[in-house]
């Protein structure tokens, strides 16, 4: 059964920027569409498990003025 994960996100320039809670950790991603996967492989390799016992359970969009990396 994959672990779900959730992810907040907010553009930073031309950076879209991922908290990852359940990881500890933060993405970059250049575009949109590669905000999930890019936010997968963070997680997994934080996580230390394969890629594939992970999915994304919601993408929330938040302003770069209420985003922390604790969130």
């Amino acid at each position: 059964m994959p672990r779900i994960i959730t992810v907040d996100v907010h553009r930073e320039g031309r950076w879209w920027v991922s908290s990852i809670p359940a990881a500890d950790a933060v993405a970059q991603s250049a575009s949109w569409p590669d905000v999930r996967g890019d936010a997968l492989g963070v997680a997994a390799a934080m996580l230390d498990v394969p890629i594939q016992r992970l999915r994304i359970g919601a993408v929330r969009r938040t302003s770069s003025s209420t985003f922390t990396a604790e969130n």
